[in-house]
C-alpha cells in the first residue's frame, strides 16, 4: 500500500501474502520487498503499482530465501541478507540490472549504508561495519566493531536499525 504524506487515498501497488517487514524504495520508484509467507526470492513493483516481478533468483539447496532489502544511494544497487547453508548465508550485494548478486560477507542480518561508503551489519552477535567498494562489488578493510552482543530480531536475518545522526 502506499499513502502520500501530503495526503490522499491509501493506494494499493501490489497483492501479496503475510507481513511484510521490509522494503526498500529507491528515487526512480522502484520499491523491493521479500516475498511472503514463505521464503523466496526478493520482488520488486513500481511506485505506481503493477504485478510484482522476481528480482533475485534464490540458489537452491544452497539459499533458502531473500531478505531485507536496503537500495544504495546510487538507486541502482542494493543490500540483501541470504537465508541457506553457511557457504552460502549471509550480507549481498545485487543490482537492478539483473547482474547476479555478489555475496559481502557472512553476516545474520541485513545490512545498511552509512555514507559516504560504510555498510553496516551483525557478524556472529557483534555490529561491525566495513568499507563498500561499490565500483568493484567488495568490502575493503578490517571490520570496525560498534557493538557487541547484539540481537538480530525473532524473524532470523533481522534488519538493522541504525541512525546518521
Amino acid at each position: 500500500m502506499r499513502l502520500d504524506v501530503a495526503g490522499g487515498a491509501l493506494q494499493e501497488l501490489a497483492r501479496t501474502v503475510g507481513i511484510n517487514l521490509t522494503g526498500s524504495w529507491n528515487a526512480d520508484g522502484t520499491i523491493l520487498f521479500p516475498r511472503l509467507p514463505t521464503a523466496g526470492p526478493l520482488m520488486r513493483v513500481s511506485a505506481a503499482g503493477g504485478e510484482p516481478v522476481a528480482l533475485t533468483r534464490l540458489d537452491p539447496p544452497r539459499q533458502v530465501g531473500h531478505a531485507h532489502p536496503y537500495v544504495l544511494p546510487d538507486g541502482q544497487h542494493f543490500l540483501f541478507a541470504t537465508t541457506g547453508t553457511p557457504d552460502s548465508a549471509g550480507l549481498y550485494l545485487g543490482s537492478l540490472d539483473g547482474n547476479a548478486p555478489a555475496r559481502l560477507t557472512a553476516a545474520d542480518s541485513g545490512g545498511a549504508f552509512l555514507p559516504p561508503n560504510w555498510v553496516v551489519y551483525v557478524q556472529q552477535g557483534t555490529l561491525v561495519a566495513r568499507q563498500l567498494d561499490l565500483a568493484r562489488g567488495v568490502l575493503i578493510g578490517d571490520p570496525a566493531i560498534l557493538a557487541d552482543r547484539v540481537g538480530v530480531g525473532a524473524y532470523g536475518h533481522g534488519g538493522v536499525a541504525v541512525s546518521t545522526a
